[in-house]
């Protein structure tokens, strides 16, 4: 059954792949089991858990080197320890991350963060709470464009299962 439902996501966004700006297409299907969600990223893809974490944040991501010109994307999600909305949420992070715009990805409440500069490289995130957890979709690029555009990508294929 867990077959079937993997096939059918991966079919179901294989067609929202092409990406936007400079960003390459998003080809590597992924099915993360512990997330329960599916999509598209450029390839490689890894997954793992992020060791710096407190919240033991597991992550998704397709494309993620230092080295690499082209656009990447990543996924991150871990459980909320105490229920939050996604205001508190936003209000934890705004200090460092600027201006939020917030509103609702597939259903559920969220915010979005302005293409942040890193030093030479760009990234957005889209931050989402699917019940007792909060998910966030990252896009990063060369430029401003190529962030935005891993990221819209990366949201068109993006599936909750």
């Amino acid at each position: 059954m867990a077959g079937v439902l993997a096939a059918t996501a991966v079919l179901g966004i294989l067609g929202a792949g092409q990406a936007n700006a400079d960003v390459g297409p998003f080809l590597t299907p992924f099915v993360d089991p512990g997330c329960l969600c599916a999509g598209l990223l450029p390839g490689p893809v890894q997954m793992g858990v992020e060791p710096e974490s407190q919240l033991g944040t597991r992550y998704i991501q397709g494309n993620w080197t230092a080295s690499n010109p082209d656009a990447a994307a990543k996924v991150r999600y871990f459980a909320l320890h105490q229920r939050l909305s996604i205001t508190d949420l936003g209000a934890a992070v705004e200090e460092d991350l600027g201006p939020l715009q917030y509103g609702t990805y597939r259903g559920h409440p969220s915010f979005t963060t302005q293409v942040l500069d890193n030093g030479g490289d760009y990234t957005q995130m889209t931050a989402f709470i699917d019940g007792p957890r909060a998910v966030t979709l990252t896009g990063w690029g060369a430029t401003p464009e190529d962030a935005a555009g891993a990221l819209a990508t990366l949201a068109g294929t993006f599936q909750i299962l």
